[in-house]
């Protein structure tokens, strides 16, 4: 799916946030909510009625989620791709941006990776045509503005 967003993990690499982390939250064990005390786990088993209540609630919460990210997130991506042609992506980047890093053609947006620019390269025209940018693997590589997405 999309990503949302990013956070650093512990060892300052970058992690892609999307819609999925949120809607099947224990795929991705980094996201997982710890309970310190044990206080939300129970010994005796659910009745079936606490058990149709959590699924009720779940499913409140995740078309809440749902709602929200579609009204606030795809149609303020609507509004910025009306914009995008009408500003130039070089004067959008600049050092310590992290991006998205276009993959090959076969691999979807969601296992493209993210990057952190490093430096800017500019042209004879002085405008930036490419960046040196560390990616989330831990490879430095040096990529061209056209493969490079804000996320």
């Amino acid at each position: 799916s999309r990503p949302l967003t990013y956070r650093c993990a512990e060892n300052s690499s970058l992690e892609i946030i999307t819609p999925n982390h949120f809607i099947k939250p224990y795929v991705n064990d980094s996201l997982r909510f710890h309970e310190e005390d044990g206080s939300m786990l129970t010994k005796k088993l659910p009745s079936r009625q606490l058990l149709v209540k959590t699924l009720s609630n779940r499913d409140q919460l995740l078309e809440h989620f749902r709602s929200i990210w579609f009204k606030e997130y795809l149609m303020n991506l609507r509004r910025e791709c009306k914009y995008l042609h009408k500003v130039p992506f070089v004067n959008k980047v600049k050092v310590n941006d992290v991006v998205l890093v276009k993959g090959p053609p076969k691999v979807k947006r969601p296992f493209w990776h993210l990057g952190r620019i490093l430096e800017l390269f500019p042209g004879d025209d002085g405008k930036v045509r490419s960046v040196k940018l560390l990616r989330d693997d831990g490879e430095i590589a040096n990529h061209s503005l056209n493969h490079l997405f804000h996320p």
